[in-house]
């Protein structure tokens, strides 16, 4: 039951094992390519996320920092809460869980 509320078989009961067997058979096929060459597998996937990684890593750091906008505010600009002292949290976080591409910042003069 809960496969034909979750949309796994279609709503027509004469229809199920043809849909079951069809997932049966791309499951088969799915273990098989990942079991023969998973470095191919994972390769192509890794290459297009690759090609996608800079853009990805924009849309983060704008969504990280999409909530510091109240931290724009000059006169908290040095405080424990101003934007200097979270990008100075947000360095260090990145120093601490990524050195290598912290060290790349750094050199840059990003941060």
């Amino acid at each position: 039951m809960k496969q034909l509320l979750l949309g796994y078989l279609p709503a027509e009961k004469d229809l199920w094992e043809g849909e079951l067997a069809n997932n049966r058979l791309r499951y088969a096929e799915l273990k098989r390519e990942l079991l023969l060459n998973p470095v191919k597998s994972l390769l192509v996937d890794f290459l297009y996320f690759q090609s996608e990684a800079e853009a990805d890593s924009f849309e983060c750091f704008v969504q990280l920092l999409s909530g510091s906008v109240d931290h724009f505010c000059q006169q908290l600009d040095n405080s424990s809460v101003g934007i200097h002292s979270t990008l100075l949290h947000f360095s260090e976080l990145l120093k601490a869980n990524d050195g290598e591409l912290w060290r790349h910042l750094d050199a840059s003069k990003v941060c």
